[in-house]
């Protein structure tokens, strides 16, 4: 699920370029800047506040309320290898280890129009939500997945996913719309599975 950006380096088009190309800092005079000079520019408090805010802008995320309780969601949310019975999104889903989902757990997942990854959770409250990352040249991607309780009973679900390092970012911003039409993808079918009675 969300496990959108898992391209590899060696996917990406020729005018990607190389490391640093095009996003290089120059130096007045057009001289590229010196390690230490990056490294105090990247370091600077403004440009780490730069570096967040196009972090939060990257992010993308979709919200859906689910007729069923969250206990129900979290079963279906974390039984990874029938992802694909519920959304188009996904493959085949294979996990890595045995047991409930824990941090340390991985699976391999292959999608549409997207190189098989595998993903290894690294944070997780049980019933509740689970982050995992995807790691590969230049790239890591976080995706997130949340399970609330609703007032008047229910659930309402937010995946997210968020992108890092400098090919992770010109990832996300060539493939934005596949992207939000995967979320939207899951969380339907996510919420047609949790609503399902006879399933449960």
């Amino acid at each position: 699920m969300v496990a959108l950006l898992a391209l590899d380096a060696r996917e990406q088009p020729d005018r990607i370029g190389s490391p640093g190309q095009g996003c290089r800092a120059e130096a007045l005079g057009g001289e590229s800047l010196s390690e230490d000079a990056r490294r105090i520019h990247t370091s600077h408090p403004l440009e780490r506040d730069r570096q967040q805010e196009d972090n939060v802008e990257m992010e993308q995320h979709t919200t859906v309320d689910i007729a069923a309780s969250p206990a129900r969601v979290w079963e279906v949310m974390t039984d990874i290898e029938r992802w694909p019975e519920w959304t188009a999104s996904v493959r085949w889903a294979r996990r890595l280890d045995e047991g409930p989902l824990r941090p340390g757990s991985s699976a391999k997942l292959s999608q549409p129009r997207i190189p098989t990854s595998d993903w290894v959770v690294t944070e997780l409250e049980p019933g509740s939500s689970f982050t995992w990352v995807m790691r590969g040249p230049a790239i890591l991607t976080k995706a997130r997945h949340v399970v609330e309780p609703l007032p008047g009973g229910g659930s309402r679900v937010t995946l997210s996913i968020e992108p890092h390092g400098w090919l992770g970012e010109l990832v996300a911003r060539a493939y934005r719309a596949t992207t939000d039409r995967y979320l939207a993808m899951e969380a339907a079918g996510l919420k047609t599975r949790s609503e399902d009675a006879s399933r449960s």
